[in-house]
C-alpha cells in the first residue's frame, strides 16, 4: 500500500448512522445520490473507474461546530454514516466489495473554518 487517493467535498459532511437510519428509505436514497454526484464531481478524472484491489478508504469528517443543534454538529468517528460516501466511491472509482476494499476507516475533527469530508483510498 503506497498510493493515495484524495477526494475532498468542500462544505460537506457526513450524516449520522442515528438520523441515517431513522429516516424514511426515499431520504436514505436521496443522501446516498447526493453523495455519488458530489464525489463524481469532486474525483480528479485519471481517477475514475480504476479497478484497485486490497483498498484501504479512509473518512475524514471535519465539522464547523460542537454546539448541539448546529448543522454541521460534529459527530463521533464511530457514528459517522459511511454508507452513502462508500456507494458514492462505488459509482466512480472501485466496486465497494471485499475484493477491493478490505478495510474501512472514520475519523471526526472540528475544523470551525473549514468543515469538509476528506477520503482517502489508499491502494
Amino acid at each position: 500500500m503506497g498510493k493515495v487517493i484524495e477526494i475532498v467535498l468542500p462544505g460537506i459532511t457526513p450524516v449520522s448512522w442515528n438520523k441515517f437510519y431513522r429516516s424514511h428509505w426515499t431520504k436514505q436514497v436521496e443522501i446516498k445520490k447526493e453523495f455519488e454526484k458530489l464525489i463524481w464531481a469532486y474525483t480528479p478524472k485519471g481517477y475514475r473507474n480504476l479497478q484497485l484491489k486490497n483498498a484501504q478508504v479512509e473518512i475524514w469528517a471535519y465539522f464547523k461546530s460542537d454546539k448541539r443543534g448546529s448543522k454541521y454538529y460534529w459527530i463521533d468517528a464511530d457514528n459517522l454514516c459511511n454508507k452513502p460516501i462508500l456507494d458514492g466511491i462505488k459509482g466512480a472509482i472501485v466496486d465497494d466489495d471485499p475484493k477491493h476494499i478490505h478495510g474501512v476507516s472514520s475519523f471526526s475533527r472540528l475544523d470551525p473554518d473549514n468543515p469538509r469530508t476528506v477520503i482517502k483510498i489508499i491502494c
